[in-house]
């Protein structure tokens, strides 16, 4: 459980923020062209600020206890550093779901 709490904090401000820093840092690791645009929210899903403070709640806790359990694959998150020193280019290599 102290691992998920210690997500809480990244997610706290939501998920359309969180589109979008991830975005801007794929942008800045060079995995996606830098006029790449996010796709709209999908059906269903209500912008952040729409959601009362327990869905809020809720939600956060969803997105935290995810990243806790994806924390033992972080190594992988550090592909594009080593397809770069290998000199490649990560876009060059990004198949679907790299991202």
């Amino acid at each position: 459980m102290d691992i998920i709490k210690s997500y809480d904090s990244m997610f706290a401000h939501g998920w359309d923020v969180e589109r979008e820093q991830r975005m801007a840092r794929q942008k800045a690791m060079g995995i996606v062209p830098p006029e790449t645009r996010l796709p709209a929210r999908n059906d269903g899903v209500k912008a952040w600020e729409e959601h009362g403070a327990d869905e809020k709640r809720v939600f956060t806790r969803l997105q935290a206890a995810f990243a806790g359990i994806a924390r033992p694959c972080r190594p992988a998150s550090g592909a594009a550093d080593r397809l770069s020193r290998y000199g490649r280019h990560p876009r060059q290599h990004a198949g679907p779901g790299f991202v």
